[in-house]
């Protein structure tokens, strides 16, 4: 199952994908990377990334319990909630929002 399709930052977690079968697209905001068997790719707190599947595909996905939790929710259909509040619950904003912030400090 593929990550959601808008690059999104999580501030405060790390995240890692190690692909055991397929292959799996990372999308940053200056390349993509195709991760195929054996390949790790490792998204630092702070960086916007986005990831989709790109054929039948296993890997594994090293996660803070914060970003399972994130996950949880939003794959739940029976909760109701708001993307932007529940993505601020979990530290973590869609990456055009973060990179408003970021230039909105650097001008103060």
């Amino acid at each position: 199952m593929s990550g959601p399709s808008w690059m999104h930052v999580h501030r405060s977690d790390d995240e890692a994908w190690h692909v055991l079968e397929g292959a799996l697209r990372f999308e940053f905001p200056d390349r993509e990377v195709d991760a195929t068997p054996g390949t790790t790719v490792f998204v630092p707190a702070g960086l916007a990334h986005a990831y989709r599947v790109m054929e039948p595909s296993r890997y594994l996905v090293l996660l803070t319990p914060k970003i399972d939790r994130l996950i949880s929710t939003l794959r739940d259909p029976s909760e109701g909630y708001d993307l932007s509040a529940t993505l601020g619950e979990f530290d973590t904003v869609p990456a055009e929002q973060f990179q408003q912030q970021r230039r909105n400090i650097c001008t103060q």
